[in-house]
């Protein structure tokens, strides 16, 4: 059974115990050539919305958020949905070999300290470029970026955040035996990467989190990234 913590990236809801480390690439299936945009899809079927909680078989689906439509190909079954405030919560695997995908909602605030987060909760602005800056600066995270991403004609800064790899993330010495990056995102394995895309949309800005963890099979990482390479955001 999936034990992923899924509560993240929610308008509300949405370092540390080790020191900062030299930054880390973007993780990608092709690490020589991390994708800058997301294409628009080619859909073969008719979208089906996105169901509340349960497995999802391949295909084309879509969810609501906040007066926008996501729009993104599923290329195979295993995924899952969740239910959870916010347009769409997907995942596959459990902690150390699993991923998960949160589409729409923001950080309000986050930690100064991950593992020391009672009394570092702060607000990172109200920018696209105020929330990727003060992601990259966190310490207790290993940080890439930011660079300029595109989805679809939406415009925003990528950032990815990744655990030290001698970090205990469940040390009783954290605040409730966590380590965290705001209210509603503790990590489960150590080496774990948020993938954040942080785009403008309409003036809204939106978070595109794609999480995987060290052990994460080859085969789903390139999946996370078929889902993210095809998403497409209206306005409706």
């Amino acid at each position: 059974m999936f034990r992923f913590v899924i509560a993240a990236l929610v308008v509300g809801m949405l370092a540390g115990c080790a020191g900062a480390a030299a930054p880390t690439p973007i993780p990608t299936a092709n690490p020589t050539a991390a994708p800058t945009a997301s294409p628009t899809p080619s859909p073969t079927a008719s979208p089906v919305e996105l169901p509340v909680e349960g497995d999802l078989e391949a295909g084309t689906y879509t969810g609501v958020y906040e007066g926008h439509r996501f729009t993104f190909n599923v290329p195979a079954s295993g995924w899952a949905t969740i239910a959870e405030t916010g347009c769409c919560v997907m995942f596959q695997g459990e902690d150390e070999v699993g991923a998960i995908i949160f589409l729409g909602g923001d950080f309000t605030s986050l930690y100064e300290d991950a593992c020391e987060s009672q009394g570092s909760e702060f607000e990172p602005g109200p920018s696209v470029d105020d929330l990727a800056s003060a992601l990259s600066s966190l310490a207790g995270f290993e940080s890439s970026g930011p660079t300029d991403v595109t989805v679809n004609r939406w415009e925003g800064k990528r950032v990815a955040l990744t655990v030290p790899a001698d970090v205990d993330v469940r040390s009783p010495d954290c605040d409730q035996a966590r380590y965290s990056l705001s209210s509603g995102r503790w990590y489960q394995a150590a080496s774990q990467t948020d993938d954040m895309w942080i785009l403008d949309v309409d003036g809204q800005r939106q978070v595109l989190t794609f999480s995987t963890a060290p052990n994460t099979p080859a085969h789903v990482v390139e999946q996370l990234e078929q889902i993210r390479d095809s998403i497409v955001i209206e306005r409706i």
